[in-house]
């Protein structure tokens, strides 16, 4: 909770040799921007929550992102996920405005609700490498086609709940 409500934090750049961003930690501020550091491992629950933010370009060395860490960020458009990572949680990007998704090959689960409720997410690639899909992972989105990948073992109920344009 270390800035938690900040109302006159817009622009961050965080410091090389920090690991973790802590549940909460900018929760609620009204940050439009933010260099993540090249040592970053893990984005913790609710981390951005409800903020701004337009663009999240993730550091090669993030292994997680946590359940809600940007849910609702009604301004983020654009997300740049690296091939390090490994795991989104529960609705980690719900709520959103991304337009476009490309999952890295190393990243096995997309946790449930992970980018549900974003009616502007058009086009997905969901690499080889993925195993599990949490259920309502991309409802009520614009997706029109999808191809799962061979490598998904685990596909939860719901996964397109609401997807009106899928064919």
């Amino acid at each position: 909770d270390a800035f938690y409500m900040c109302e006159k934090l817009e622009n961050v750049v965080l410091g090389e040799g920090i690991e973790t961003i802590e549940k909460s930690a900018f929760r609620e501020t009204v940050i439009k921007e933010i260099t993540f550091p090249s040592t970053l491992k893990t984005i913790e629950g609710f981390a951005f929550y409800k903020t701004p933010i337009i663009k999240a370009k993730f550091p090669d060395s993030l292994k997680t992102i946590g359940d809600n860490a940007f849910d609702e960020c009604t301004s983020l458009s654009e997300i740049e996920l690296n091939e390090g990572l490994e795991s989104i949680g529960f609705e980690a990007f719900r709520v959103t405005k991304i337009k476009s998704l490309v999952t890295p090959s190393i990243l096995k689960t997309l946790g449930a609700g992970a980018f549900n409720g974003i009616v502007t997410l058009e086009n997905i690639t969901l690499n080889e490498g993925l195993t599990n899909i949490g259920q309502i992972c991309f409802g009520a989105s614009a997706i029109q086609t999808i191809t799962i990948p061979s490598t998904v073992t685990n596909c939860e109920y719901g996964l397109f709940n609401g997807c009106e344009r899928l064919t």
